[in-house]
């Protein structure tokens, strides 16, 4: 989502942030097997903490409203994902905290599953892709010369878009 409108690398992080940052929330495993189950895909899960990287991305942003969209976008992405994805009866509770009706999808699949390996290779294409067009990976977030030599490596493989 980060790469999909021409925004700087700060711009970009803030999408990509709110994309992953929902996965805090599974941090109560650090506590107990107990604290994870009662507050992941809760707390920071739903439309509420959805707005909040939102607003937060157009706040840290020159261009607010774009920003702000992809945000939005990038932090439903991940929550299609884990809602299809997770493990059977892994739901989310999407208008909490105002209602504690947990959404569930029919058809779930395991973690450890067939669609997920090919969700993940579908994700590291468009990686792929994004390093041939626009010359940037991920890594540009860690270190920009790290990033700088991986997009070098891929385009002696690949050639260049």
């Amino acid at each position: 989502m980060a790469n999909a409108a021409s925004l700087t690398r700060g711009e970009r992080l803030v999408i990509f942030l709110a994309g992953v940052l929902p996965d805090l929330d599974g941090l109560g495993l650090l506590v107990s097997l107990q604290a994870y189950t009662a507050y992941h895909h809760v707390i920071l899960h739903n439309l509420l903490a959805a707005l909040i990287f939102a607003l937060a991305a157009a706040a840290l942003s020159q261009k607010r409203l774009t920003a702000g969209l992809l945000a939005l976008v990038s932090f439903h992405v991940h929550l299609g994902a884990d809602l299809l994805g997770s493990g059977p009866g892994w739901g989310i509770q999407y208008l909490r905290p105002f209602a504690a009706k947990e959404w569930l999808f029919a058809y779930q699949w395991n973690l450890a599953s067939w669609q997920n390996f090919g969700v993940t290779l579908v994700a590291l294409g468009l990686c792929l892709l994004v390093a041939l067009r626009r010359g940037r990976t991920p890594l540009e977030f860690i270190s920009p010369k790290l990033d700088a030599r991986v997009v070098e490596v891929i385009n002696r493989w690949f050639g260049k878009l």
